[in-house]
């Protein structure tokens, strides 16, 4: 699908945000030369860009102008319409962690919000923020000087609360994705849904012996106490819950979160093996730590999903492509992103929780 004007942002190693584009040039592209390939005049072609097409410019002459100017790196300056005091149509993605740039859910979700910004013309930032709050705050004054109308938080950067506020005292609309306890605008999956998906699938068929590998505070517990309202907190703790607070631990940046999260379920997997005999099933937090479990399961001779059931969340790729019968709730991450930009150009409450799929990953 055409990327329209989209610029991503990157992390240096200082901390601090630079832009980073698709396409480095040594000249810099105008609009004669958009003009001059596509055929048409510098005026046309400034409409297009510019989302003043109007109704005699078709869209397949759009298009060719806009793939022309992806092609040749254009980069429009919008200090023109920012001192009409114009919007400039733009969104940015504020990536709250960095490590989330290496969650697939995460990657899946930018590149749906992109995809969809541009088919309704809007420019797009990718920006990773940093652990700084007083950085944070930068970020976004920077950010609405460049122009950015609208701002969609994936997850929350630190010092969240005055960066709202900022963007709410300069007039841009914002909207965040999570399941955040008090934050009023947000499009979140409804994780416990998800959980009771696995519970009543362990019903189903018959399987009640089962260990859920989970952080002391989780939805996933919530979900629990309502299967099994008969069950006191204690009863459901020494039944069901492996609590390890290594998931309340920070995580480090980089690609090698995939490798520490796994890490986590295999110490889990294997301390569990240790001190008993294998239950029926067992349900990690995510598929990456599923896939240490796997490892400590098949270094025990237990074969994953013959001998044990197992069960994660974010139906990644290797879930999807893995050679055992695994079990994962898929986010509905395009329905998501579809009420992420639905609700981003208001500033009225709203609290949406999504649907997620159960994916039985052998049919």
């Amino acid at each position: 699908m055409l990327k329209q004007n989209t610029v991503y942002y990157i992390k240096d190693n200082s901390g601090n945000g630079q832009v980073a584009s698709d396409h480095t040039k040594s000249k810099k592209c105008t609009l004669k030369d958009i003009a001059r390939r596509s055929d048409l005049s510098c005026a046309a072609v400034s409409q297009i860009l510019n989302n003043r097409g109007g109704a005699f410019t078709s869209e397949a002459t759009k298009k060719l102008v806009r793939s022309i100017a992806e092609e040749l790196g254009y980069k429009q300056n919008f200090s023109h319409k920012l001192q009409r005091g114009d919007r400039t149509n733009t969104v940015a993605l504020l990536m709250s962690l960095p490590r989330l740039e290496w969650e697939q859910h995460i990657q899946s979700l930018s590149m749906h919000l992109t995809e969809l910004c541009n088919t309704k013309e809007y420019a797009t930032y990718v920006f990773h923020m940093t652990l700084s709050p007083g950085r944070n705050l930068e970020i976004i004054e920077k950010l609405i000087e460049r122009g950015t109308d609208h701002f969609i938080l994936i997850g929350l950067p630190k010092g969240h609360g005055k960066v709202i506020s900022r963007i709410e005292a300069l007039n841009r609309s914002w909207i965040a994705y999570g399941n955040h306890r008090l934050i009023k605008r947000q499009v979140g999956v409804d994780v416990e849904n998800g959980t009771t998906q696995i519970l009543q699938y362990f019903r189903e068929h018959g399987i009640s012996d089962f260990k859920m590998f989970l952080p002391g505070r989780s939805e996933r517990i919530s979900a629990l106490k309502a299967f099994y309202p008969e069950c006191t907190d204690q009863e459901l703790h020494d039944r069901y819950l492996c609590i390890d607070k290594a998931f309340e631990e920070p995580l480090h940046s980089g690609e090698t979160i995939i490798v520490q999260l796994a890490e986590i379920g295999y110490r889990q997997t294997r301390k569990l093996l240790e001190t008993s005999s294998p239950p029926q099933a067992l349900v990690y937090l995510s598929d990456y730590t599923m896939q240490g479990g796997i490892r400590a399961l098949y270094e025990s001779g237990i074969i994953p999903g013959r001998d044990v059931v197992l069960a994660g969340f974010n139906n990644t790729a290797a879930v999807q492509g893995s050679p055992f019968r695994l079990i994962s709730v898929d986010q509905n991450i395009e329905q998501v992103a579809g009420e992420l930009f639905a609700h981003l150009f208001d500033d009225s409450p709203c609290r949406i929780k999504v649907a997620p799929a159960l994916k039985l990953n052998w049919i």
